[in-house]
C-alpha cells in the first residue's frame, strides 16, 4: 500500500522562518512486482508533457497528474504550496513549489536558500542523504539530491530557485537493496526521464497564446487551443525530426543556408501545418516536406492536451 504526504520543514534564515516543501512519498514495505508494470513504466516514449502556466514549469509524466494547493501557516507568515502529483506503476512523481517572501530572497544568497532547503527537507523525514550536488535548470541555480527513506525506498529530488519561487521536483522508486541490477537500472530510467524533463518555461509559454507573429513561433489567430513554444522548447519535444533531402537543383545552383519553417502541431504531436518563412527559395520546399513528417510529444496545459506552434530550423550545408 502506498501513501503520499507533503512534508513542510521550518527553516530559519536571516531571522525569518520559512517553509521548505517537498514531495515526501512513502511506499509500503511490500515487494513491488516489476513485470509487467515496470516494463510499461520504462516505455517512456508514451509519456506526455504537462505544462503548468501558473507554475511556469513543464515536465514529462506517464499519465495525467492531480493538481492541488494547500495553505500552510506559521505566524506571522503564510505560504501557499502548489502540488502536481502522480502515482503510476512502481513510482510516484511530484512537482511542488511555493514562494519565499521577497525580503528573504533579496537578503539571502541563493546557495544558502538552496542548502538550507535541502537540509530542512532531509531532517523533516529523517531520511539518509546519499548525495547532493549543485545543478542548473533552464539557467537557474539548484541542487540535485538523492535520499534513502526510512523504509528503504529511494527519493531523487531537484530543487530549483527561480526568483522568489522554490521548485522541488521529486520521484520515489522502490528500495534497491537486494534487487537485481537490471531492475534498479529501470528504476533509474523512469526517475531520470522525469527529472531530466523538468524545465522552467519562458514567459511566452506561461502567458496566454500570442497574437499572430509567425517569426516568433506564436500561434496563428485562427488556431484555437494553441500554445506557442520557443524554438529550443519545440525541438526538445521532438520524437522524430527527419533531416530534409538536399534538392539536386539547389545543389547544382550552390544554394545553401538556413531555412525556417513555422509549424502547428496537433494534440497528438502530428504536424498539421508547415510554412517556410525564410531561407533560399530552392531549399524551402524540401524543408517544409521534412517538417511535415516530424513528430512531437503531446503537450498538456492545465491537464488538457493542446496544439502547439513553433519554428523548426534546417541547415543546408554544401559538401
Amino acid at each position: 500500500m502506498k501513501s503520499l504526504r507533503i512534508r513542510a520543514s521550518l527553516l530559519t534564515i536571516g531571522g525569518f522562518v520559512c517553509w521548505s516543501t517537498a514531495a515526501s512519498i512513502v511506499m509500503g514495505q511490500a515487494t513491488v512486482s516489476p513485470d509487467p508494470v515496470l516494463a510499461s513504466d520504462a516505455n517512456t516514449d508514451t509519456w506526455k508533457r504537462f505544462v503548468s502556466r501558473e507554475g511556469r514549469f513543464t515536465v514529462v509524466l506517464p499519465g495525467s497528474p492531480t493538481v492541488s494547493e494547500e495553505t500552510i501557516s506559521s505566524p506571522p507568515l503564510s505560504f501557499v504550496v502548489h502540488k502536481t502529483q502522480l502515482r503510476k506503476g512502481v513510482a510516484e512523481y511530484g512537482v511542488i513549489y511555493s514562494d519565499y517572501p521577497k525580503n528573504i530572497v533579496d537578503n539571502t544568497p541563493a546557495d544558502v536558500l538552496l542548502d538550507q532547503g535541502a537540509k530542512g527537507a532531509v531532517a523533516e523525514i529523517n531520511s539518509q542523504l546519499l548525495s547532493i550536488n549543485p545543478i542548473t535548470v533552464s539557467g537557474y541555480p539548484g541542487r540535485f539530491m538523492k535520499e534513502r527513506m526510512a523504509n528503504g525506498t529511494i527519493m531523487q529530488v531537484k530543487l530549483v530557485l527561480v526568483g522568489q519561487r522554490l521548485f522541488q521536483a521529486a520521484v520515489t522508486t522502490p528500495r534497491e537493496d537486494g534487487e537485481d541490477p537490471s531492475i534498479v537500472g529501470l528504476y533509474n530510467t523512469v526517475a531520470q526521464r522525469f527529472l531530466n524533463s523538468f524545465e522552467i518555461i519562458n514567459s511566452n509559454l506561461s502567458a496566454a497564446p500570442a497574437q499572430p507573429g509567425v517569426r516568433d513561433g506564436s500561434c496563428p489567430s485562427d488556431v484555437p487551443n494553441c500554445v506557442g513554444l520557443a524554438q529550443d522548447d519545440l525541438r526538445a519535444r521532438a520524437i522524430s525530426l527527419p533531416n530534409p533531402a538536399y534538392p539536386p537543383i539547389a545543389r547544382a545552383a550552390q544554394a545553401s543556408g538556413t531555412v525556417e519553417v513555422a509549424v502547428v502541431v496537433d494534440e497528438q504531436g502530428v504536424v498539421i501545418s508547415a510554412k517556410s518563412i525564410s531561407g533560399h527559395p530552392l531549399l524551402q520546399a524540401a524543408a517544409v516536406s521534412a517538417a511535415r513528417t516530424a513528430r512531437f510529444q503531446p503537450v498538456l496545459v492545465d491537464n488538457k492536451l493542446v496544439k502547439v506552434s513553433g519554428i523548426i530550423k534546417y541547415d543546408f550545408v554544401l559538401e
